[in-house]
């Protein structure tokens, strides 16, 4: 038989006993915290569909309410990182916080544009952009998550 390995999003199973690389349990920790993000969006999708608001999805609030938790959480991961770091370059790391707290402002000021805005008078642009800012946080969370698990060794 041939090796088989399973990195789901929530379980790490291997049938033989060894444990997984670091890049696997890197790939499985950053899925798993994602997964429980994507998840009210896709029971929201779905309420949307069945009611026929389909259209209405890319500008509700919670786009930018889950892109501002996310890139929380990648200042978590760069906080978990420097901690378990041996040396860290100090230009860097200011860097990546600043950046990381410039995405959380973006995100705060389209969610308080959203709210303060009629449901029929929200722009599809601020939708499509506010898409795009939850996609861009779950890439830069995902890649921080990596970075920590191989720092830190989690």
């Amino acid at each position: 038989m041939g090796r088989f390995r399973w990195v789901s999003i929530t379980v790490i199973c291997t049938n033989d006993g060894d444990t997984l690389t670091l890049e696997e349990r890197s790939i499985a920790f950053a899925l798993g915290e994602i997964a429980f993000v994507l998840l009210p969006l896709l029971v929201i999708f779905g309420v949307q569909l069945y009611m026929g608001k389909l259209h209405h999805f890319l500008c509700e609030p919670e786009w930018s309410i889950l892109s501002c938790v996310m890139f929380g959480q990648s200042i978590v991961k760069v906080s978990h990182a420097i901690a378990e770091a041996d040396k860290v370059e100090k230009f860097g790391v200011g860097l990546w916080f600043a950046l990381l707290i410039l995405a959380v402002v973006v995100s705060v000021g389209v969610l308080i544009y959203i709210l303060a805005t009629k449901e029929e008078d929200r722009s599809t642009y601020v939708g499509i952009f506010q898409f795009i800012v939850f996609w861009v946080s779950l890439l830069v969370f995902y890649n921080l998550s990596r970075l920590q698990v191989e720092v830190g060794g989690e």
